[in-house]
């Protein structure tokens, strides 16, 4: 359901606190100090938490500092504070509140009423993070359909368009594009790849089986997910595994005439899963629109060919852009591995 932050210097009231927690559905994590409760909050290795329940008086920073701390920057602020304190002034709650605080409550706590308002806090917080995912999808798209309008125009920009969008969206430590020769996949366009990682892919067309997450999306013509290539028995690591270093990967097709003619991937190096929120809304295939290509595989000796005037494109500029709702925002959520129907 959720992460909770604990930040308090009584192992007591943390104990407390964690089995409430756990009575709601939540997972707890626990700090001592307020310096210590940021530098989790901010611990880019570890899951994100959704809500903090934080202590005033604590020893190295206290919740003032703390809060100001968190509502200061940019990748915290977002998240609920919720403070438990035993001061019971009326000028520290006032405070708190100014400050960003979600809620405050004094010490000793009513269980039902912190139950009640850790759930109206994540609440809010999630249909907030709705909204800014929603708006980075629009401006992603945006962003796409404005490399559409440019005059000057060929396949290779559109595609390093797609998969830089993509990339970012998903999070990813690096994305591709790949597009069939034969029954090899070539790249066409990358993005946030080492020299290193483009190399070894330029070097090493990947063939159509079910050794590795390309060659999956070609025989099933659907979008895959692997939670874990690790544990995934039949994927077959690679040289550039050992050099990118990923661990969760997700594959879109890119169709033509039904055809998967291309594939779409990005990887990351933790372990995570695609958003069922995503899931749901999104399509899972890219159907690539008559003018960007011939009924026949496009190889990749073909990808620098100018696709034309500005007016072969307009059937695409009426159409939903599907291939951005294919790009589906990696969140951690437990889903069952392999293809996304």
């Amino acid at each position: 359901m959720g992460r909770a932050l604990i930040v308090d210097d009584s192992r007591v009231n943390r104990l407390v606190l964690a089995r409430l927690l756990a009575s709601l559905g939540l997972t707890s994590v626990e700090a001592d100090n307020g310096r210590s409760a940021l530098e989790r909050l901010r611990d880019e290795d570890q899951p994100d938490i959704d809500v903090v329940l934080l202590d005033i008086l604590m020893p190295e920073m206290d919740g003032y500092e703390t809060l100001a701390e968190i509502k200061a920057d940019p990748a915290l602020r977002s998240v609920p504070v919720i403070v438990i304190s035993g001061v019971e002034e009326l000028e520290s709650a006032v405070r708190c509140i100014e400050m960003g605080a979600a809620d405050y409550l004094t010490k000793p706590f009513n269980p039902a009423i912190l139950g009640a308002r850790i759930n109206a806090s994540l609440s809010a917080k999630r249909l907030r993070d709705l909204e800014l995912e929603y708006l980075d999808r629009q401006s992603a798209t945006n962003e796409v359909l404005r490399a559409i309008s440019r005059s000057a125009f060929d396949l290779d920009t559109l595609l390093t368009s797609v998969i830089d969008t993509a990339g970012r969206l998903c999070r990813a430590e690096y994305a591709v594009i790949y597009l069939a020769d034969g029954n090899l996949f070539y790249p066409a366009a990358t993005a946030r790849a080492s020299a290193e990682l483009v190399d070894f892919f330029r070097t090493n067309p990947i063939s159509v089986d079910r050794h590795s997450l390309v060659g999956r999306v070609a025989l099933t013509g659907n979008a895959v997910a692997i939670p874990d290539v690790l544990a995934d028995p039949e994927y077959r690591t690679s040289e550039a595994q050992s050099i990118g270093g990923w661990r969760s990967l997700l594959g879109v097709p890119i169709l033509k005439d039904g055809q998967v003619i291309g594939v779409m991937s990005a990887a990351r190096n933790d372990l995570c899963d695609v958003s069922p929120i995503a899931q749901r809304k999104a399509s899972t295939r890219l159907d690539l629109p008559q003018p960007f290509g011939p009924t026949t595989p496009v190889s990749p000796g073909s990808i620098t060919k100018s696709v034309g005037s500005t007016n072969d494109l307009k059937p695409w500029r009426r159409r939903r852009v599907s291939f951005m709702d294919t790009i589906l925002c990696w969140q951690g959520a437990n889903l069952p591995a392999g293809t996304i129907p």
